[in-house]
């Protein structure tokens, strides 16, 4: 098996394997891996800094059938080994489900008090035990980079490693909590930056770092569990990851619309035939459409019937007359109160202060038996969040839920010139509102045009 062989072209040099290799490797693999054990055991026991045929009973994929017991037996035998011998067998073994629980034994033996060991090698232990229990080993992991220069770039280098040998799909091997925590702890203390267009030098540049910290986001964007929705939501916010703020929001929309589309229901023949005779919604887009046309049927009500239908969104004095603006909550239960018998018939319930996923609540929840939520967010025209809300507050938070599946509607009542405080400033660009119609209109145009099918905007003109 030895040496190995090379091709070569000009200035290029390929490795090659032989045909009697190649054969070696596929029928008699058991005898590969005793030669190549024998071979490494003697090089780790005269202490050589390279080690030939580590890559190959650690990531030959021909080689696979006892690699768990070898490097565990490696493992144990050499703790100490060479800095990059040690990373590729850790890193292997930590990819290795099977072994977790010995392996996880055998890091907590090597890393007690009494045993002698080099920074660097003990770094590596750490980064190991990191892998497979999070919550053990996180606070290790501060401690090692109070100790160790270097320490962070050993991180890095583990944990860019250790997918490439897993089983598992590679965003789905890391949980949510070890993801956020290790994008907080990269990225707090390098902020983004550009790779350069020129030459550099080494794997420890800030850009390195950066590309760390992007990559694990797009890990953290393609997992959809509730956990790495919360995550992900957080670290939106953090004040320390401002540099990477719009790769995070571009991470979380990419989210959203894989969650949708895990979550997407084809209706069957019957749900097609009831929703096409405008009977039960047949999935959550049929919610959303039914109940914008009951909304907008309101609006028509308000502005064309004669019976003063906005005074119950405002307080009034002795004399019958309008004074100020109901508190939204009020406003949002007299809108409750009319909806709820439309949607009666159909099963579908209509309730105020609606919980949705991760402990949130929305102002109005309409749910139809249980595949079906739709959440919907009021305001006044003149809350400081009325610019924002339909994104920061309605996409971010409510549309996420599994059973909304990016669905939701943004309502806002307008008050008109007698309401007691004006309306937020519009954003730059956006030319100040003096009616309902072109308010809906403006708040229509800031929605992306990706999550235009999936969120509408209604507004109730209340004003007299």
């Amino acid at each position: 098996m030895f040496p190995s062989f090379f091709h070569v072209e000009g200035n290029t040099q390929r490795q090659y394997e032989p045909d009697w290799q190649q054969a070696l490797f596929q029928y008699k693999p058991e005898l590969v891996q005793s030669v190549y054990l024998e071979i490494i055991e003697s090089q780790l026991t005269t202490k050589r800094d390279c080690v030939t045929g580590i890559w190959e009973i650690c990531r030959h994929q021909q080689l696979a059938s006892n690699r768990s017991l070898i490097v565990l037996k490696l493992l144990t035998d050499y703790p100490n080994a060479p800095t990059q011998v040690l990373e590729t067998l850790l890193s292997t073994a930590v990819s290795l489900p099977e072994i977790a629980s010995d392996l996880l034994k055998l890091i907590q033996q090597v890393l007690q008090p009494k045993t002698r060991m080099r920074l660097k090698q003990k770094a590596l232990w750490f980064c190991a035990g990191f892998c497979i229990d999070f919550e053990c080993f996180k606070d290790t992991v501060n401690w090692g980079i109070t100790k160790l220069k270097d320490f962070i770039w050993i991180l890095i280098s583990f944990i860019d490693d250790v997918p490439s040998h897993s089983e598992k799909k590679q965003p789905e091997y890391f949980l949510a909590a070890q993801l956020g925590f290790l994008i907080e702890l990269v990225g707090t203390q390098f902020p983004y930056v550009e790779r350069k267009s020129g030459g550099w030098v080494g794997s420890q540049n800030p850009w390195d770092a950066a590309d760390f910290v992007k990559q694990r986001i797009n890990q953290l964007s393609a997992q959809t569990d509730k956990e790495s929705i919360i995550t992900l939501s957080r670290l939106i916010d953090e004040p320390d990851l401002e540099s990477y703020r719009e790769h995070l929001k571009h991470a979380f929309a990419s989210q959203a619309a894989l969650l949708r589309e895990q979550h997407f229901d084809r209706p069957n023949w019957q749900q097609a035939i009831e929703s096409l005779k405008n009977g039960k919604p047949a999935h959550t887009a049929d919610l959303h459409a039914l109940t914008v046309e009951h909304l907008n049927d309101v609006a028509n009500r308000m502005a064309n019937e004669n019976t003063d239908m906005f005074k119950f969104f405002w307080n009034e004095d002795s004399y019958a007359r309008i004074t100020v603006p109901k508190p939204e909550e009020s406003c949002r239960d007299k809108l409750v109160e009319w909806l709820r018998p439309k949607f009666a018939p159909f099963g579908i319930s209509v309730e105020p202060e609606g919980h949705m996923a991760r402990d949130k609540r929305t102002d109005i929840v309409l749910k139809y038996q249980t595949e079906q939520t739709l959440p919907i967010e009021v305001k006044r025209d003149y809350h400081v969040d009325l610019w924002t809300a339909c994104e920061n507050q309605l996409d971010r938070l409510y549309t996420r839920d599994p059973q909304a599946k990016g669905y939701g509607i943004y309502l806002v009542f307008w008050f008109g010139d007698k309401r007691n405080r004006a309306i937020p400033k519009p954003p730059k660009g956006v030319q100040k509102p003096k009616t309902a119609q072109e308010l809906e209109i403006t708040l229509r145009s800031l929605i992306k045009p990706e999550a235009k099918n999936r969120l509408a905007v209604i507004v109730l003109d209340v004003s007299d």
